[in-house]
């Protein structure tokens, strides 16, 4: 008998440091922006010509799976994994039949996992030739930075999930939000099918974004390594240049009193 084809759909073979090489939220966007030019295709195209593989015809409403952006937020240590429990997803060394993948890369490979109460009753992964073909069309494109996750079809039209910094070691806290409460500053990663009122067509719309620290961040215990975007490095500049001035202006008065009051 051959071995299946599939590396890691059940997670047995997880490891943390595969998981650390993902690119940031932030890197990942860049990096399908620009998979996208290079295939002559933007967004809405790509979604469109996506979004009957992720729709259930004979059930007429979207299927249990959605288009996910492949990432990561924060560094684990071995032997973690990211795993979502209610509204909340952070590192867990637990084992259970009850945690089960829920985010896979476009090669099978399960990224994060979840906790189910009854692992019975919970969706099967997507099957091998949905897989198959999801990896076909994107392979023709050549674009790897998308991936499969289980679609949160509870959410109404006009609501996304917002995805944020938590209060825990590496937490990440998801909320339900109106898509007009999304910030610009806020990354798309999931999407999955809808029916749009106004074209009377099957879309591919966002079902989640993200924002906060964690996405340009990464920590392990104490050490914090920071991707600054440009606008970020220009408003930490300016404050440094301001502190520096005050410093100083402060030696001035205590050494050259006389010289201070000449500063403008």
């Amino acid at each position: 008998m051959s071995a299946d084809p599939r590396p890691d759909l059940d997670g047995v073979n997880f490891n943390s440091d595969d998981y650390n090489k993902l690119p940031l939220v932030s890197e990942a966007e860049a990096l399908f922006e620009s998979q996208l030019k290079s295939a002559g295709l933007n967004r809405a195209e790509l979604f469109s010509q996506l979004a009957l593989l992720f729709y259930d015809s004979k059930a007429n409403k979207p299927g249990p799976y959605a288009v996910y952006l492949i990432h990561r937020h924060y560094e684990l240590k071995p032997g973690e994994r990211m795993v979502a429990t209610d509204t909340s997803t952070r590192p867990s060394t637990e084992f259970s039949p009850n945690i089960v993948p829920h985010i896979w890369s476009i090669n099978e490979e399960a990224r994060e996992f979840r906790f189910v109460s009854d692992p019975s009753t919970h969706p099967p992964p997507p099957p091998r030739e949905f897989f198959s073909k999801f990896r076909s069309f994107l392979e023709e494109k050549r674009i790897d930075t998308l991936g499969i996750c289980y679609a949160e079809n509870d959410l109404k039209d006009g609501d996304i999930y917002e995805e944020g910094d938590g209060p825990g070691d590496r937490e990440r806290m998801v909320t339900m939000i109106s898509e007009l409460q999304a910030g610009t500053d806020s990354y798309e990663v999931v999407w999955s099918p809808r029916h749009d009122p106004k074209s009377q067509t099957l879309i591919m719309a966002v079902r989640c974004c993200c924002n906060g620290v964690g996405c340009w961040t990464t920590t392990i215990g104490s050490v914090v390594l920071i991707s600054l975007q440009p606008n970020t490095i220009a408003t930490i500049f300016g404050v440094c240049l301001m502190r520096l001035s005050l410093l100083l202006r402060l030696l001035t008065l205590v050494s050259h009193p006389r010289l201070f009051r000449m500063l403008p």
